[in-house]
C-alpha cells in the first residue's frame, strides 16, 4: 500500500506506509511482510475510469 502525500493533474508524491501505520489500519504482521513496497525509480501507473 502507498500513501499519497501530494498530487496534481500530472504527478503524485507517494511513500510507503510504515509498519506501525499498517498495523493501526488492521493489517496483520504476516500481511505486512507479504506486501510489496515502492522503491526509488519505480514507475506506478494508475488507471482511471474517465
Amino acid at each position: 500500500m502507498i500513501n499519497v502525500l501530494k498530487q496534481n493533474s500530472n504527478y503524485s508524491i507517494i511513500v510507503n506506509y510504515t509498519t506501525k501505520e499498517l498495523t493501526e489500519m488492521g493489517y496483520t504482521q504476516d500481511e505486512i511482510i507479504a506486501m510489496k513496497s515502492i522503491g526509488i525509480y519505480d514507475e506506478i501507473t494508475i488507471r482511471t475510469n474517465n
